[in-house]
């Protein structure tokens, strides 16, 4: 992987404030947010605003995920990298459509997977796992962008030894360094502490293996994520990308700067 410093200056000409920790070497300590990161009214109502625009477009489009996903796999599969959108709770893909359109005019082939979020942790990780390694098939070469739950799931396939295919991962918003999120607003969305609380009898010790570190993948946090916020987001043993001035559903595919910045990334894993 090269140097993140490479893409900050990228996603800085594109318009998106980021700050890079890099902690491979040692582990660090989370950053201290300035007067920016505290909920104002202004990001407040940004905030609220994207939630519904994510509900719209995921309710208005979900249905089209089939058709998506075999257009573009007859279209560019044979000649792209795929690169595979999940999800998190309480969603089924629809809101990724600005994303799926930048990652086509970016020259790869996205593929949106669903799952049911109702399900157990493990079983519908699993299955994802399946979806991907199912698509990809021969082909060598994959990416992911996974945002919430969704980069959770990524994170802890590649953790479990479940053969997961991809050779680079984005993490966005997940819940990686075994601090307990937010659950009182996550479970507004769907019972996030079946996993995410390690009193639960359904966690499975899984908060803990979602602090291990992997290779080939990096974390993304936002400044104003009141779901998960940066005590829970950061990794503490790998690459942070901390986008400033945005919140945790800017990251689902909604926030078209935030898509193009999204492109760069995997731009980046994939050099």
């Amino acid at each position: 992987m090269r140097n993140p410093e490479e893409l900050v200056k990228k996603l800085t000409d594109l318009g998106v404030s980021v700050n890079v920790y890099d902690f491979r070497s040692a582990k660090g300590d989370i950053p201290k947010l300035g007067s920016s990161s505290k909920y104002g009214p202004i990001s407040l109502y940004r905030g609220f605003l994207e939630i519904g625009t994510n509900l719209i477009q995921d309710h208005l489009y979900s249905k089209q995920i089939l058709d998506w996903n075999n257009s573009a796999l007859d279209t560019f599969g044979s000649e792209r990298d795929v690169v595979f959108l999940v999800h998190g709770l309480s969603q089924h893909g629809g809101h990724f459509r600005n994303l799926r359109n930048t990652l086509i005019q970016g020259g790869f082939c996205p593929v949106v997977v669903s799952y049911d979020y109702r399900s157990p942790f493990l079983e519908y990780s699993q299955k994802v796992s399946e979806d991907i390694n199912c698509v990809l098939g021969e082909k060598e070469r994959g990416f992911a962008i996974g945002h919430s739950t969704g980069a959770d799931i990524l994170k802890y396939n590649l953790i479990t030894g479940r053969n997961l295919k991809i050779c680079g991962s984005l993490l966005a918003a997940g819940t990686f360094n075994g601090q307990i999120p937010d659950l009182v607003s996550r479970m507004l969305f769907c019972g996030a502490d079946d996993y995410c609380n390690p009193q639960s009898p359904k966690s499975d010790g899984i908060l803990d293996k979602l602090s291990l570190p992997v290779s080939d993948s990096f974390v993304v946090s936002f400044e104003n994520d009141f779901f998960v916020h940066l005590n829970a987001s950061f990794d503490r043993d790998g690459i942070n990308f901390l986008v400033r001035n945005m919140g945790h559903i800017s990251g689902s595919g909604i926030n078209d700067l935030m898509n193009q910045g999204y492109l760069e990334m995997v731009n980046f894993l994939n050099k």
